[in-house]
């Protein structure tokens, strides 16, 4: 769709340049807390307490969204 004023049309790519930056900002985000949530089991027996963290996050997750997703 052509828009007649360009004044309009530059303000719009600067909202959506806005929203997409914003985007990528939150799954950056995402991404990143999403390795904290994957277990290294190498470092399992290096840091035992890891482990039982990771054991306890298990836990927590299966009563907050259910034994069907984890």
């Amino acid at each position: 769709m052509a828009c007649s004023d360009p004044w309009i049309f530059e303000q719009k790519g600067k909202q959506y340049e806005s929203i997409i930056s914003g985007l990528e900002e939150r799954i950056r985000i995402l991404e990143a807390r999403m390795l904290i949530l994957e277990p290294h089991l190498e470092l399992f027996d290096k840091y035992p307490a890891l482990r039982e963290a990771y054991k306890e996050y298990k836990v927590i997750e299966r009563l907050i969204l259910g034994n069907e997703i984890t």
